[in-house]
């Protein structure tokens, strides 16, 4: 499945999250997984399908923002990946004289959006694979003001496949990018990708829903991607906790409270 990389790697933009255990605690945070195999793909109320776009980053974003609510018992609208993926852009091209292209953005990018401009719900502005480099109107613009997010973690360390399940316990979905090798392209879902290997594309956001432990160490996560149902199984697949914890593997952020 030869799908369009949209990640763009930007550590240098200004960071505004905390780290994981402000969120749910440095004892959680030690503690390790709770239990032996979680998955929480029952949250998930449907499978999204990019198509050939670089919308990952917002897909990812919107597909954790809809878990934390579900989880809670409190669903919301579904963010509109359009609007996100579009006032990014326009926040990294620097003139307004230079128009859009679909070549990604940077989920340090997207955290400043979502917390200054907002994440307005689906209906607001649909996703659109055709219209993808349209701009947001003024009236989008400012009707998103009234949901903009905040509280948003970063997941650091080496071993980040045991806090994304401790993360997962705590009832928050993280996103992360990894790189799109032969065996992220060619999973049927049920073995668990490992390290990179052959062919590299570039980078993916998608969003972590589960994990399996032993003897409490994390070995794989379940994760759900946005390249449709044809994926993986159904959209769904699991990573190897070495490819979860490999250095290529950046930008593994998670998201609290939900749009205003």
């Amino acid at each position: 499945m030869n799908r369009v990389c949209g990640h763009i790697h930007n550590p240098d933009a200004v960071r505004t999250w905390q780290p994981l255990a402000a969120l749910i605690g440095s004892e959680k945070v030690a503690a390790g997984p709770a239990a032996t195999v979680v998955d929480r793909s029952d949250l998930v109320s449907h499978i999204e399908d990019q198509g050939q776009t670089g919308s990952c980053v917002w897909q990812a974003r919107a597909r954790a923002i809809d878990l934390v609510a579900r989880a809670a018992v409190a669903p919301i609208e579904w963010r509109s990946v359009q609007f996100g993926y579009a006032v990014t852009r326009m926040l990294a091209r620097g003139s307004v004289d230079v128009p859009l292209t679909d070549e990604g953005c940077s989920p340090e990018l997207a955290a400043i959006v979502a917390a200054t401009w907002g994440m307005p719900p689906a209906s607001a502005l649909p996703f659109n694979a055709d219209h993808i480099n349209d701009e947001p109107s003024v009236v989008n613009l400012i009707k998103a003001a009234d949901h903009t997010l905040g509280g948003e973690y970063v997941i650091d360390g080496t071993d980040r496949a045991q806090l994304i399940a401790a993360a997962i316990d705590a009832g928050h979905f993280p996103t992360l990018a990894v790189v799109v090798d032969e065996g992220f392209d060619r999973t049927d879902g049920q073995m668990p990708i490992g390290e990179p290997f052959g062919n590299v594309r570039g980078r993916h956001d998608i969003c972590a829903i589960g994990y399996l432990s032993a003897g409490g160490v994390v070995s794989a996560i379940k994760i759900v991607n946005s390249w449709g149902s044809a994926w993986g199984q159904g959209g769904f697949a699991w990573l190897a906790a070495e490819r979860v914890n490999h250095e290529s593997t950046v930008s593994v952020q998670c998201f609290t409270s939900k749009p205003r």
